[in-house]
């Protein structure tokens, strides 16, 4: 049993780097050694949904009151994570255990909110109608699509294009 999970961890850590990620044996990380970040106003860090923990240089992403992050919290560094080297603000390392949030929190910015599906980049309003109807009934009828105009060249969508312009625009 042990060999085996030998073999599995030798095996995801030959193979996931050349996918952009990294694998880990899991590691008890004691409460006291993790530490929020301070508050939105004191970290240039922080960001709206997500709650950012810095441990040893590197973030761990979030979303705000999430199942993982309540694990994270109890149990400390997870077995299977994503790691996204340099895609932070500073170019620090972005740890977390799903990679669309990691992206989230990496695209967004104020004023918007992002949403990653499929490999694509939504964009809409912070708390416009159009992001509401999305979260409740999922993709609209009317889109617009700009393929690898994103970040990263990330295809955006959105139900407007003034909406991806202004994005594009803002810091």
């Amino acid at each position: 049993m042990k060999r085996n999970k030998l073999m599995v961890l030798t095996a995801l850590s030959l193979a996931l780097p050349l996918m952009g990620c990294t694998a880990t044996q899991q590691t008890e990380l004691s409460s006291a050694s993790v530490k929020p970040m301070m508050s939105a106003k004191a970290s240039s860090y922080d960001r709206e949904g997500f709650t950012v923990i810095e441990d040893e240089g590197r973030l761990w992403i979030f979303r705000d009151g999430s199942e993982d992050l309540a694990k994270f919290k109890e149990h400390g560094e997870p077995a299977k994570m994503v790691v996204l080297p340099g895609a932070g603000p500073d170019r620090k390392t972005l740890k977390g255990t799903d990679r669309d949030t990691m992206m989230e929190y990496a695209l967004s910015k104020p004023g918007f909110k992002v949403i990653m599906e499929d490999g694509r980049l939504w964009i809409f309003e912070a708390g416009s109608e159009a992001l509401a109807q999305f979260e409740e009934h999922g993709e609209p009828a009317k889109q617009v699509v700009r393929p690898g105009a994103g970040p990263r060249g990330i295809t955006l969508k959105s139900v407007e294009s003034s909406i991806i312009d202004a994005y594009l625009a803002a810091k």
